[in-house]
């Protein structure tokens, strides 16, 4: 039932604020007996699934399901780490995940124009002319990131350890990377210049050092970085109404807008990473990463109802 407040049109103080309204109940457990649905349905449904996600998480299953084993937080720390070496050593194998990016940034625009009935500009047009200026809208998504990481190895490796971390010691000097010009006859692109053979003792030293024989390189896992990445698409629509409840709209959609490209140069998108690997395609870019593409553009008209 509805009651009134405390207040009328006299007098001052509380009472001058006027009429206010509440909702009492005869039966107190009325009130949670409404509230009761919402409660099971926020169990069943979110609270349920997210501990069972969370549970499964900190297990492991044999192949076929059968049985499991509780391994703490093991699942989590095994996103970041070289299955080569990380039984043995946690340190070692330790770095980045393959699609991490130090820096990410996303810009989303919607803008429709002013233009057209009702609008700031033009709102009085005719309707023929409304057909053509009004309804236009611009949408825009623009992705602009650092490169994704990749971890460098030496040639001569093999001789010296036969655990699959092929990695080298940190030297004294500095290393360049950045994407350079297209070699039209290889259809390749420089990303670094190889160094002489790290192994070779008669080379002057460099970026990078031998870690000698039955030794692990110190350089760890993924901290060098590829290409940055800039992706834009854009899109443009045009809406035409035909009557009050049927409306159609052309969609003209643009992907890769700038044709930028964002080359591949990754520990997932097959980086060229022996530092001192001389001759092929060592150091060189030869694709673009993986989902991406050059300019393509597509069209639609969709109708509403």
């Amino acid at each position: 039932m509805f009651d009134e407040g405390a207040g009328g049109h006299g007098g001052g103080g509380e009472r001058s604020r006027g009429m206010e309204k509440r909702v009492t109940f005869n039966e107190r457990w009325l009130p949670y007996l409404l509230v009761a649905p919402q409660i099971v349905i926020t169990l069943v449904f979110f609270f349920w699934p997210s501990g069972q996600a969370i549970w499964q998480s900190v297990l492991v299953e044999d192949a076929f399901g059968g049985n499991s084993k509780f391994v703490w937080f093991d699942n989590f720390t095994q996103l970041f780490h070289d299955s080569n070496y990380y039984a043995i050593d946690h340190r070692i194998s330790w770095g980045p995940v393959d699609f991490s990016r130090n820096h990410v940034f996303v810009l989303n625009t919607v803008y429709e124009l002013p233009f057209g009935k009702g609008k700031t500009y033009m709102g009085d047009i005719s309707s023929g002319w409304n057909y053509l200026v009004g309804g236009w809208q611009l949408s825009n998504t623009t992705n602009w990131s650092s490169g994704l990481p990749w971890t460098p190895k030496f040639n001569n490796c093999d001789p010296e350890e036969d655990v699959g971390i092929c990695r080298p010691n940190k030297g004294s000097g500095s290393f360049h990377t950045g994407v350079g010009k297209l070699d039209v006859a290889t259809k390749t692109i420089t990303f670094f210049t190889p160094v002489p053979d790290i192994t070779d003792p008669a080379n002057p030293p460099g970026p990078f050092a031998d870690p000698t024989k039955g030794h692990l390189g110190n350089i760890q896992r993924n901290t060098f970085h590829g290409p940055s990445g800039f992706y834009s698409d854009l899109s443009v629509s045009k809406s035409f109404p035909i009557t009050e409840r049927f409306r159609a709209k052309f969609v003209f959609d643009a992907f890769n807008v700038f044709n930028h490209p964002v080359y591949a140069f990754s520990a997932n998108n097959g980086a060229n990473n022996c530092i001192d690997c001389q001759g092929g395609n060592n150091g060189k870019i030869t694709g673009l990463e993986g989902g991406t593409s050059m300019r393509g553009l597509q069209w639609a008209l969709r109708f509403d109802f």
